[in-house]
């Protein structure tokens, strides 16, 4: 019986694969999920070639042939003068029911998924082979993780192997179009994060894994977001979950866990080989763990592979002697490991800070020059700003370890706090459009749109206003500071002082500056901008939105549960709700939960400190990206 409330797929709209086995196809396509997630090739539901033909017995099939290559006229004379056996009759005596089998493929057959005319057995150019393996050798690879994949064809019934070079391509092909081109701020054909689909049999499975486990994921989330987009109505709580993905019932679920078993036991061999662990490949692939995890669930184990970059850096040298290989348009890898870094000490709780003030302090160094204003990364929050969430997190570290000595480090908290607010979003945007133009090329001529423009400048005053809520919360207001007096202020050089926006710091007559308002003042600009933002929901390939998963949890986290209106709440969930969809991630639910839960115990006891309200056992720090 079929339950109620689902409908059974007529059988006529099944699959060729599910119709042969006898399988409940789901009907999905161009290729069902039944099929994926079992590693065979999907049929389709379009007509299939089929021929009738006898199970062979030894001479049968030879004999079959022979009649078929015979003229009609000597098989039906041969039929009648030649007498046969009756032991040779018995062999040739049909046996069993005829069974239905596919006819050979043609040679058009035998491309790629894409219908491109791409073959599986065309060899890339050679130029563009040589530049390809002598940047995956800089990246630590030698010659026996380049060498090509042994391509397996299909002219009739599918060998094994077939089908997961069919999910590898199709997952490369799908990471290309849907995933690589929310990781940048605009994308372009030289997109560093793009597989090109020419090298698929090139490409090592360290890599190709990670590649296919975060397709299957985006995939699912996109398909379990929208039906939760749909259903959502005001005050929807979303129940937490260790990892969501368990929780969730579809085909694909299988092959997120093969394929990250494979790469967790390619990672062990990379760790076990003395000749890789002193290359970038090993960090790479370390890194590209975490954010498959992230993907995941916030509150998975990514936690444990972060430490595990950190020591690789420590041993290696450093952060210093990592960034000066620049392997790459970006040090992507350690790049990468500084965000995470940082935005997993603003995801945490004080007593849960545990990154040693010396890390932080190369980031600052090092890593900044080459960081290029985050544009070639999932957080493109600007050099400056990044710089002062760092500092940010070291005045965390010496409140905590060293509570009583705050007083004496109000005036240079003030500094940090006059320097964010002093930030220019529009002047800073004028000054890096040569540098935008000469990175993206033609697709930075887009910046000159008024609609682009005002675009960009929103998703950064965004992350202005949560860097200064993020400083006024944590370096002042927790720690019982609720106002500064004109002192710090009028150390302030005078172009900074005429550089401050009004009413973000209001003073009153006697020059005090009520830290409190001035939350307030940040809140309803940084909901303002992210309002703006969202107006535009994907109306162009280049919608800002998708970088707003880290304002929206500090606006999320900034409300006052007990005196802001739902509309706010509800904008905020509503909207990580949306971004989980458009970007594929499960995280996002996460992020939704976490602040469900601080509103929910703050309207019982009150406003708390930053993060405070989280259970400590259950994270290793929030981290968005």
């Amino acid at each position: 019986m079929v339950p109620k409330g689902k409908e059974a797929v007529d059988k006529s709209q099944h699959c060729h694969t599910c119709r042969r086995q006898r399988l409940r196809c789901d009907g999905v396509r161009p290729t069902c999920n039944k099929c994926v997630a079992r590693g065979v090739d999907c049929l389709g539901y379009g007509t299939q070639a089929l021929l009738w033909v006898q199970p062979q017995s030894h001479d049968g099939g030879a004999l079959a042939v022979r009649k078929r290559e015979s003229p009609p006229q000597e098989t039906m004379f041969a039929t009648t003068t030649t007498p046969t056996h009756p032991a040779e009759a018995a062999r040739r005596k049909k046996k069993g029911r005829p069974k239905l089998v596919l006819m050979q493929r043609t040679a058009s057959e035998l491309a790629m998924p894409n219908g491109e005319g791409l073959e599986l057995t065309r060899e890339p150019k050679s130029t563009h082979l040589t530049a390809f393996r002598r940047e995956m050798k800089l990246r630590g690879f030698r010659d026996e993780f380049l060498q090509r994949r042994k391509i397996v064809l299909c002219p009739g019934l599918d060998p094994e192997g077939y089908q997961l070079q069919r999910l590898l391509i199709d997952s490369l092909r799908y990471y290309g179009d849907h995933v690589c081109s929310d990781l940048v701020l605009f994308d372009t054909p030289t997109n560093p994060f793009r597989v090109p689909i020419e090298f698929w049999s090139y490409v090592p499975d360290i890599v190709t894994d990670p590649l296919v486990s975060a397709s299957a994921v985006h995939r699912i989330s996109k398909t379990q977001s929208n039906l939760e987009v749909a259903a959502y109505v005001p005050g929807y709580k979303v129940r937490f979950r260790r990892n969501r993905l368990l929780s969730i019932k579809h085909p694909l679920v299988a092959v997120v866990f093969r394929h990250q078993q494979r790469m967790a036991g390619a990672l062990a061999a990379m760790v076990a080989d003395p000749y890789l662990c002193r290359h970038r490949g090993l960090l790479e692939a370390i890194t590209t763990m975490i954010l498959c995890e992230v993907q995941q669930s916030l509150f998975g184990d990514w936690d444990k592979h972060l430490r595990g970059a950190q020591a690789i850096i420590s041993s290696r040298g450093g952060v210093q002697t990592l960034t000066a290989e620049k392997l790459s348009p970006v040090n992507y890898d350690i790049c990468t490991i500084m965000q995470v870094t940082v935005m997993r000490d603003i995801g945490s709780p004080s007593c849960l800070l545990s990154t040693k003030k010396a890390t932080l302090e190369d980031f600052l160094e090092h890593v900044i020059p080459v960081y290029q204003e985050g544009w070639l990364s999932a957080f493109p929050c600007t050099n400056f700003l990044m710089s002062r969430l760092i500092c940010i997190n070291m005045a965390r570290c010496d409140d905590y370890h060293d509570n009583g000595g705050i007083l004496t480090k109000i005036s240079q908290r003030s500094r940090l706090l006059q320097e964010i607010v002093a930030f220019s979003p529009a002047a800073w945007l004028e000054a890096r459009t040569p540098d935008l133009e000469t990175m993206f090329a033609a697709r930075a001529k887009d910046i000159h749109n008024d609609g682009t423009r005002s675009a960009l400048l929103d998703l950064i005053q965004s992350m202005q206003m949560s860097v200064m809520l993020y400083a006024i919360r944590t370096l002042f207001l927790d720690n019982g500071i609720y106002a500064l007096v004109g002192e710090a202020v009028e150390e302030e050089d005078e172009d900074e002082a005429e550089a401050t926006p009004d009413g973000l710091l209001p003073e009153n007559n006697n020059g005090v500056i009520d830290l409190r308002q001035a939350e307030a003042a940040a809140f309803e600009v940084l909901g303002a901008s992210l309002r703006r933002i969202w107006a535009a929901e994907r109306n162009s390939p280049d919608w800002f939105g998708k970088f707003t998963i880290w304002p929206l949890f500090v606006l999320g986290m900034s409300v006052d549960p007990a005196t802001e209106p739902d509309e706010t709440k509800d904008f905020v969930c509503r909207s990580l709700l949306r971004l989980g969809y458009h970007m594929g991630s499960m995280a996002y639910k996460d992020a939704i939960w976490a602040i469900q839960h601080t509103w929910e115990r703050e309207e019982k006891t009150g406003r708390s400190t930053w993060l405070g309200e989280l259970p400590v056992d259950i994270m290793p720090g929030l981290f968005f990206m």
